[in-house]
């Protein structure tokens, strides 16, 4: 690692600390607390009449040597949010994957979620 990755991962152990949520990665019964910093976007597609479709995506962006699998569509991810365990599905955007990278390292992940329902 390059002294300016390592400068930049340093950077981004500081904004994860500083921003971080606590949340619970699950895949079947396993399940893996880590943190994530959370971020919402919007999914623009067209619908089937030509009218635009916007739907809000939430992304959780995780250090991928906290998880040590790669994300799929329908695994889960619970966070507590006002004393609610609320349950996020993770889903592909776009026909493509259900997360990119977010460096060009490959350290730190965005998973695209949606909201499924409470625990």
């Amino acid at each position: 690692m390059s002294s300016v990755d390592a400068d930049f991962a340093a950077a981004d152990a500081v904004f994860a600390e500083a921003f971080g949520v606590s949340v619970t990665y699950v895949r079947g019964e396993s399940e893996t607390v880590l943190t994530a910093e959370v971020d919402l976007y919007d999914q623009r597609k067209s619908g089937p009449d030509g009218a635009e479709i916007i739907s809000q995506v939430r992304g959780y962006t995780i250090t991928a040597a906290d998880l040590s699998l790669t994300p799929r569509p329908g695994d889960q991810i619970k966070e507590t949010i006002g004393g609610v365990v609320k349950l996020f599905e993770v889903l592909p955007i776009d026909q493509r994957r259900c997360f990119k990278w977010v460096d060009a390292g490959e350290q730190r992940l965005l998973v695209h979620t949606r909201y499924v329902g409470t625990e």
